[in-house]
């Protein structure tokens, strides 16, 4: 992965590139959530949460209409 501006990041996979707002990380499970370490991590300035401590009445959780 690779930020391309303020709003995208590149996302090279095996069958091509894709930009993307935000990546999903599906680690874990319910009652084992995981959180991996990956370079980097310590520069993200948002939150990061396993699905398994969400909460729907969350801001970043809600969808926009």
């Amino acid at each position: 992965m690779e930020r391309t501006d303020q709003k995208f990041l590149n996302v090279s996979t095996s069958v091509g590139d894709f930009l993307s707002r935000a990546v999903i990380g599906a680690t874990g499970t319910w009652s084992a959530p995981f959180i991996p370490d990956y370079p980097g991590r310590e520069l993200f300035a948002r939150t990061q949460i396993h699905s398994s401590h969400s909460d729907p009445r969350s801001p970043h959780l809600r969808r926009s209409t």
